[in-house]
Protein backbone atom coordinates (compact mmCIF):
# COMPACT_ATOMS: atom_id res chain seq x y z
CA UNK A 1 0.00 0.00 0.00
CA UNK A 2 1.32 3.18 -0.93
CA UNK A 3 1.46 5.80 2.30
CA UNK A 4 2.86 8.62 1.18
CA UNK A 5 4.12 10.85 -1.85
CA UNK A 6 6.61 13.16 -2.38
CA UNK A 7 7.67 14.45 -5.67
CA UNK A 8 10.48 16.70 -6.51
CA UNK A 9 10.74 18.86 -9.60
CA UNK A 10 13.86 18.92 -11.40
CA UNK A 11 14.89 22.11 -13.44
CA UNK A 12 17.41 21.13 -16.10
CA UNK A 13 19.59 22.81 -18.08
CA UNK A 14 17.52 23.19 -20.87
CA UNK A 15 14.55 24.84 -19.21
CA UNK A 16 12.57 21.18 -18.87
CA UNK A 17 11.04 19.84 -16.12
CA UNK A 18 11.14 16.46 -14.78
CA UNK A 19 10.10 15.01 -11.24
CA UNK A 20 10.83 12.63 -9.17
CA UNK A 21 8.77 10.74 -6.95
CA UNK A 22 9.20 9.20 -3.45
CA UNK A 23 6.91 6.44 -2.75
CA UNK A 24 6.35 5.43 0.73
CA UNK A 25 5.13 2.01 1.46
CA UNK A 26 3.24 -0.39 3.92
CA UNK A 27 3.26 -3.93 3.88
CA UNK A 28 -0.69 -5.43 4.65
CA UNK A 29 -1.73 -6.42 8.24
CA UNK A 30 -0.38 -9.63 8.54
CA UNK A 31 2.30 -10.47 6.52
CA UNK A 32 4.81 -12.22 8.10
CA UNK A 33 7.26 -12.71 5.22
CA UNK A 34 10.10 -10.15 4.83
CA UNK A 35 10.72 -8.04 1.57
CA UNK A 36 14.35 -9.76 0.73
CA UNK A 37 17.29 -8.01 0.13
CA UNK A 38 16.20 -6.73 -3.51
CA UNK A 39 13.12 -5.44 -3.09
CA UNK A 40 13.62 -2.21 -3.53
CA UNK A 41 15.00 -3.11 -6.98
CA UNK A 42 12.56 -5.17 -8.19
CA UNK A 43 9.88 -2.49 -7.32
CA UNK A 44 11.87 0.41 -9.04
CA UNK A 45 12.30 -2.08 -11.92
CA UNK A 46 8.58 -3.10 -11.64
CA UNK A 47 7.69 0.45 -11.52
CA UNK A 48 9.79 1.83 -14.47
CA UNK A 49 8.52 -0.89 -16.54
CA UNK A 50 4.85 -0.01 -15.67
CA UNK A 51 5.71 3.89 -15.75
CA UNK A 52 7.38 3.55 -19.58
CA UNK A 53 4.49 1.11 -20.87
CA UNK A 54 6.43 -2.22 -20.67
CA UNK A 55 4.22 -3.97 -18.24
CA UNK A 56 0.58 -3.46 -17.27
CA UNK A 57 -0.72 -1.47 -14.36
CA UNK A 58 -2.94 -4.31 -12.67
CA UNK A 59 -2.96 -6.86 -9.61
CA UNK A 60 -0.24 -9.21 -11.12
CA UNK A 61 2.16 -6.66 -10.10
CA UNK A 62 1.69 -7.02 -6.13
CA UNK A 63 3.24 -10.07 -6.71
CA UNK A 64 6.53 -8.41 -7.41
CA UNK A 65 6.98 -7.58 -3.59
CA UNK A 66 4.52 -10.36 -2.12
CA UNK A 67 6.12 -13.32 -3.65
CA UNK A 68 9.33 -11.73 -4.74
CA UNK A 69 8.70 -12.01 -8.47
CA UNK A 70 10.44 -9.62 -11.00
CA UNK A 71 8.14 -7.60 -13.17
CA UNK A 72 9.05 -9.86 -16.15
CA UNK A 73 7.84 -12.89 -14.11
CA UNK A 74 4.63 -11.26 -12.90
CA UNK A 75 4.25 -10.98 -16.85
CA UNK A 76 4.41 -13.96 -17.72
CA UNK A 77 1.71 -14.69 -15.04
CA UNK A 78 -0.28 -12.47 -16.82
CA UNK A 79 0.10 -13.45 -20.32
CA UNK A 80 -0.95 -17.59 -18.97
CA UNK A 81 -4.35 -15.77 -17.32
CA UNK A 82 -4.90 -14.33 -20.33
CA UNK A 83 -3.91 -17.12 -22.60
CA UNK A 84 -6.58 -19.03 -20.26
CA UNK A 85 -9.52 -16.69 -20.52
CA UNK A 86 -9.34 -16.71 -24.53
CA UNK A 87 -8.67 -20.60 -24.59
CA UNK A 88 -12.17 -20.85 -22.14
CA UNK A 89 -12.01 -20.25 -18.53
CA UNK A 90 -14.73 -18.35 -16.67
CA UNK A 91 -12.33 -16.91 -14.34
CA UNK A 92 -11.71 -13.18 -14.32
CA UNK A 93 -8.69 -11.81 -14.21
CA UNK A 94 -9.14 -10.03 -11.41
CA UNK A 95 -10.20 -13.21 -9.43
CA UNK A 96 -6.87 -14.69 -11.00
CA UNK A 97 -4.68 -11.69 -9.54
CA UNK A 98 -6.29 -12.08 -6.09
CA UNK A 99 -5.74 -15.43 -5.77
CA UNK A 100 -2.31 -16.06 -6.68
CA UNK A 101 -1.81 -12.73 -4.18
CA UNK A 102 -4.21 -14.56 -0.86
CA UNK A 103 -1.73 -17.55 -1.93
CA UNK A 104 1.72 -16.18 -1.85
CA UNK A 105 3.32 -19.53 -0.45
CA UNK A 106 2.39 -21.29 -3.33
CA UNK A 107 3.37 -18.66 -6.16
Amino acid sequence: EVVDERPYELRCADATTAWIYDFGLRMPEGSSEPLGEDARERFQEAFGAVWSGRAENDGFNALVLGAGLTWRQAMVLRAYAKYLRQAGATFSQDYMEDTLRTNIHTT
